[in-house]
């Protein structure tokens, strides 16, 4: 008996993935977004640099992905129509098992789907060199974030966080807001912020705050509405201890207010010399969901029409990026591509999301074995 031949077959598969028609459209629509990039910006402003070069590479990913993940995924569904009734052309004359055609598919399907999304990435960055600003030092997301449920901290009150881990020169972010009062005279609130290592006996280093505030002096800044409390972490490494004063008059909302849809969780950034990294990472993301959504293609493909198995993939790829944990939520082995949406809007601002951990890889791997046993457990 002839022993199947797992490349040659993913190969096949990766030709066929990358048609002609999809190769073309989307080189097209590159070539026609990298040459509209880098128009003039609104009179009279100045965006920042990393949100200017962040917002091309943005536009172009969500637009070119709008034609690779639902070609793909409709040509994994066909895939998998064709393995059940043994029609595929490139199956009539070859000697292969189930497990050995649908293992080849999805192998092949997948590194198309890297190959278009490394085009994607290019154009991308075609886009923010077309904006005609340098790439600026960027914010690399860090993986792990602190919980910091909202919560109220009145006028003369302090709050306090422990980062298990910050190195000098990082820098975390957290949301704040004036709690609503119809007193316009007390809409406001001096704050001042601390960083103090834990493990050292030196007093708390106080923090020259950022964002849209008013400036009051080295360390205090006035709050009269939503903005962004940062740390930048001292010296030294190890645990770190976070601290805001309130000196009033106002109360605030730590965490934001729910209307803007803001995080709960004090999120941590390290500074990095180039802005491509991001990039790089949204293709890693964009794979660990497409490789379950690929596998449970070719399964459902296999037993309805491949074009019910596109839409309710879809359906279910966006209600999934829709429904995003909150940072600082407990550890979950969560959907494919729920972290996505976030991960588009933090390179859409300049900064680089935070690369993929062991548990997205796990949660890939555990959606991708049903679909995969679903083609082999369909009798043609």
């Amino acid at each position: 008996m002839q022993r199947p031949r797992l490349l040659p077959l993913a190969y096949l598969e990766m030709r066929r993935a990358l048609a002609p028609t999809l190769l073309g459209t989307l080189f097209l629509l590159c070539l026609l977004l990298i040459y509209a990039a880098g128009g003039d910006s609104l009179t009279g402003l100045e965006p920042d640099p990393a949100i200017l070069r962040g917002q091309a590479r943005l536009f172009l990913w969500t637009v070119a992905l709008m034609i690779v993940v639902p070609a793909s995924i409709g040509r994994a569904a066909g895939s998998g129509a064709a393995q059940a009734h043994r029609d595929a052309p490139w199956l009539r004359s070859r000697a292969t098992g189930p497990g050995a055609t649908a293992l080849a598919t999805w192998t092949g399907q997948l590194l198309g789907a890297a190959l278009l999304l490394a085009g994607i990435c290019w154009a991308g960055e075609a886009c923010a060199a077309k904006t005609g600003v340098e790439a600026p030092v960027s914010l690399l997301e860090r993986p792990a974030s602190v919980a910091a449920p909202r919560q109220l901290l009145p006028a003369g009150g302090q709050l306090s966080w422990t980062v298990p881990e910050s190195a000098a020169g990082d820098q975390h972010h957290l949301r704040a807001a004036l709690a609503a009062s119809g007193d316009s005279d007390v809409n406001r609130a001096r704050l001042t912020l601390e960083a103090h290592r834990a493990n050292t006996l030196e007093r708390p280093t106080a923090v020259t705050p950022t964002g849209d505030g008013e400036q009051l002096s080295g360390s205090e800044r006035l709050l009269t509405e939503t903005d962004t409390l940062i740390w930048t972490s001292p010296a030294g490494a190890g645990p770190l201890e976070l601290t805001v004063f309130n000196a009033g008059p106002a109360t605030l909302v730590i965490g934001g207010p729910a209307a803007l849809g803001a995080t709960e969780g004090l999120s941590h950034w390290r500074p990095v010399a180039t802005d491509s990294d991001g990039p790089r990472t949204l293709i890693l993301l964009w794979l660990l969901a497409l490789a379950p959504a690929l596998a449970l293609a070719q399964g459902l493909g296999s037993r309805i029409s491949p074009a019910s198995a596109t839409l309710l993939l879809l359906c279910l790829g966006l209600a999934a990026a829709l429904a995003s944990p909150p940072p600082g939520s407990p550890t979950a082995i969560s959907w494919p591509g729920s972290g996505l949406r976030e991960a588009m809007l933090t390179l859409g601002s300049g900064r680089s999301p935070a690369p993929p951990g062991p548990l997205a890889l796990v949660g890939a791997v555990l959606w991708t074995i049903p679909g995969l046993v679903l083609v082999l457990g369909r009798r043609p």
